[in-house]
C-alpha cells in the first residue's frame, strides 16, 4: 500500500503539472483569438480601472492567481496595455486575502464553535498584512513603471516570436476552433482552477513530519517567513499556503505574531506563479513586469521585516480593533468593496 502511494504521488503530480501548462496554453489562445473583441472594451480602461477589476476579479473567482493568469494572457494577446497589466495584477494580490475569508468561515460551518468573527480572524490578518505591503507596492512600482512603460509596451510586440509551440499549443488552438474562444476561456479558466486545486492536494498528501517540525518553529521570524515564501511558491496558491493554517490558527496551534512573517513570505511567494504563467505564454515583457511588482512587494517587505517587532504591534492593534469591534469591522468590510469598485467606475 505505502509503495502504491509513493508511484501515485509523481503521476498525480505529473498530471496536475501536464493539466496546469494546458490550461495556461489554452488560456493563451482563446484570448489571442478573442482579442480583437475584447481590446476596444480592455484598451480604454484606466489604471485605476484596471487596479479595481483585478482587485474585483479576485473577490469574485476567490483566487488571485487566475486573475494574474487571465491579465497575462491578455497582456499577450495584445488586448492589455503594459501598465493595465501591471494594475491588474496588483489588484489580483489586494483581493486574494478573500480567500482565506472564506476557509475561515467553512472551518467554522464545519466546527460550529466560537464565534464566526474568530474564525476569519486569520483572513482579516492577511487582508492587513497583504494591504499594507501591496498598497505601497503598488504606488512604488507605479512610479518605477512610468519611465519605463513606453519601452515595455514597444517590446511587448515583439513576444509574439518567443511564444512556445508543440503538442499542448496544438492541442489548445484544435480546443478554441472546435468551441469557439469565449466557451475555451470558460474551460481554461475552469481547469486553471481544478490544476491549482490538484496542486493543493498534492502537496498536502506529501505533508511529513518535517513540515510538521517546521510550523513548530514558526516563531523565529526569518523561519516564518522563508517558510510563507516558499511553500507559497511551490504551491503556486496562497489558498493552499494559508489555508492550511487557518485550522491551526483557530485552534490556538500557531501564534499570531509568529504567523505576521509567515503571511509576508506567502505575499511573496505568490507572485512566482504569475512568472511561470508569464514564461508558458512566452510574453518577457509580461514577465518583466510582474518583476516590478516583486521588486517593489520585496523591498516594502524588507522593510517591515528589519522593523518587524513595530510592525507586528501596529498589525496587532488594528486586528485586535477590528475583532472587537463590530463598527469597525463592518467599516473595514465595506471599504473593501466600496474602494475596488470605485476604482472600476473613476
Amino acid at each position: 500500500m505505502a509503495s502504491a502511494r509513493n508511484v501515485s504521488l509523481p503521476v498525480r503530480l505529473l498530471v496536475t503539472v501536464g493539466a496546469f501548462l494546458l490550461a495556461v496554453r489554452l488560456l493563451g489562445a482563446a484570448t489571442a483569438t478573442a482579442a480583437p473583441a475584447v481590446a476596444p472594451l480592455l484598451r480604454s480602461a484606466s489604471h485605476a480601472n484596471a487596479l479595481g477589476l483585478g482587485w474585483l476579479a479576485a473577490y469574485a473567482l476567490a483566487n488571485g492567481s487566475v486573475v494574474a493568469a487571465v491579465g497575462l494572457s491578455l497582456f499577450a494577446a495584445g488586448a492589455l496595455g503594459a501598465g493595465q497589466l501591471f494594475f491588474v495584477v496588483a489588484g489580483s494580490r489586494l483581493g486574494a486575502a478573500a480567500v482565506v475569508v472564506l476557509v475561515g468561515a467553512m472551518d467554522y460551518a464545519q466546527r460550529r464553535r466560537g464565534r464566526l468573527r474568530e474564525a476569519v480572524s486569520l483572513g482579516l490578518l492577511a487582508f492587513l498584512v497583504t494591504h499594507t505591503v501591496y498598497l505601497p507596492a503598488t504606488a512604488l512600482g507605479a512610479l518605477a513603471l512610468a519611465p519605463l512603460e513606453g519601452r515595455l509596451a514597444a517590446r511587448a510586440p515583439l513576444d509574439a516570436g518567443t511564444r512556445p509551440v508543440g503538442p499542448l499549443a496544438a492541442l489548445a488552438r484544435a480546443v478554441v476552433d472546435a468551441v469557439g474562444p469565449f466557451a475555451a476561456g470558460a474551460l481554461a479558466v475552469a481547469l486553471l482552477f481544478a490544476a491549482l486545486r490538484l496542486f493543493d492536494q498534492v502537496l498536502a498528501g506529501a505533508e511529513s513530519a518535517a513540515t510538521r517540525r517546521l510550523l513548530g518553529r514558526l516563531e523565529r521570524v526569518w523561519v516564518s517567513f522563508l517558510a510563507g515564501l516558499a511553500v507559497t511558491a511551490l504551491a503556486t496558491s496562497v489558498a493552499f499556503s494559508l489555508g492550511a493554517v487557518v485550522p491551526l490558527f483557530n485552534r490556538g496551534y500557531v501564534e499570531r505574531d509568529d504567523l505576521v512573517p509567515y503571511v509576508l513570505g506567502a505575499n511573496l511567494g505568490t507572485l512566482a506563479d504569475s512568472l511561470l504563467v508569464a514564461a508558458v505564454l512566452g510574453t518577457p515583457t509580461g514577465g518583466a513586469l510582474v518583476l516590478v511588482l516583486v521588486a517593489a512587494a520585496g523591498a516594502v517587505t524588507v522593510a517591515a521585516l528589519v522593523r518587524v517587532g513595530g510592525y507586528r504591534r501596529a498589525v496587532a492593534t488594528a486586528h485586535d480593533r477590528l475583532l472587537r469591534d463590530p463598527r469597525a469591522l463592518a467599516g473595514f468590510a465595506v471599504l473593501l468593496i466600496v474602494v475596488p469598485v470605485a476604482l472600476l467606475a473613476l
